[in-house]
């Protein structure tokens, strides 16, 4: 970036201005302090490129937006109190219904991220071929499709070892004793998946 703006900077000013301003911002705030002003706002916007891209890797284009709308508020709102910008009604109450839209978003996002959360772990764990194992009740028995569907399952830690997990990752009954998980050298721990490995 200072490469591209000294490029630019050059054929624009001219070689001999920059050099006088170079030393005259030298000669009133010091050699390291003069290079630091120079470098100080360069250094801030290659680290908010970097904060923008690690954002669009984990997230969207549209929460990248709202970041930058966000921003422009606080510029607003900071200009507003710190150098007594004048802000008219209007100017307030576009500022309100943005930062109350900032919210019903973030507030919607987070709702959806929840509840597909909790699909992805409340629901039972698929085959090879995409079908569903049956859910056990807490006494084993094999619960209905229509009970199974038509409601969610509160379960306790006692039901959790009498088969309404997965039996493949279920504690052996001869493990156990008193309720209580015995560890034993025989006992391996369970296959990585190659998903969990990431």
């Amino acid at each position: 970036m200072f490469a591209s703006l000294l490029l630019i900077a050059l054929p624009v000013e001219g070689p001999r201005p920059l050099l006088t301003g170079l030393a005259s911002l030298t000669e009133t705030k010091g050699t390291f302090l003069g290079i630091g002003i120079l470098l100080f706002p360069g250094i801030l916007a290659f680290l908010m490129t970097s904060s923008e891209f690690a954002l669009l890797q984990r997230t969207s284009v549209v929460t990248l937006s709202i970041c930058g709308i966000f921003k422009e508020v606080v510029t607003i709102s900071a200009a507003g109190i710190a150098f007594h910008d004048p802000l008219n009604p209007i100017n307030v109450s576009g500022l309100l219904v943005t930062i109350g839209s900032i919210a019903a978003y973030n507030y919607i996002k987070i709702s959806k991220m929840r509840n597909d959360a909790r699909e992805v772990h409340h629901l039972p764990a698929a085959d090879e071929d995409g079908a569903h194992e049956p859910m056990l009740a807490a006494n084993g028995a094999v619960e209905g499709e229509g009970q199974a569907r038509g409601r969610h399952h509160r379960r306790s830690t006692s039901g959790l070892v009498n088969g309404t997990i997965r039996p493949s990752l279920s504690i052996p009954q001869e493990a156990l004793r008193d309720g209580h998980v015995v560890e034993s050298p025989a006992r391996a721990s369970p296959v990585k998946r190659p998903e969990d490995l990431e």
